[in-house]
């Protein structure tokens, strides 16, 4: 018998961070600078939106929103809160980030999340 796992809809933030895993190769140093920052500037906006940070991998972020709409919102403040950071610093010191948004039935387990 399979026990009963705890489900629930909800939207999904897939964050990363374009050209880190080069950059780590080129330059450790300023790659976890920049992975600093980012962490710093992208972590206050989730809970604006009630977002959920899940975990880290690497250089990216999964978050939980219960909401489509929350998901979007805070996405697109990520990206004015970018885009002004990189007009303030060197080419070599921008932070280019891909977003991916998915609305999904997700599986819980311990502090984890699993599914489509």
């Amino acid at each position: 018998m399979t026990e009963m796992q705890e489900r629930r809809l909800a939207a999904i933030m897939f964050t990363d961070i374009v050209g880190y895993s080069t950059l780590m190769k080129s330059d450790e140093a300023l790659a976890m600078e920049l992975l600093r920052s980012h962490w710093e500037m992208l972590r206050p906006l989730f809970p604006k939106y009630s977002g959920k940070e899940i975990k880290t991998m690497g250089d990216g972020f999964l978050v939980e929103f219960a909401s489509a709409v929350q998901a979007a919102q805070c996405a697109i403040e990520i990206q004015r809160v970018l885009q002004t950071y990189n007009k303030n610093v060197a080419g070599d010191r921008q932070i280019h980030l891909r977003i991916g948004l998915h609305v999904g039935d997700l599986i819980l387990q311990e502090s984890d999340v699993f599914g489509d």
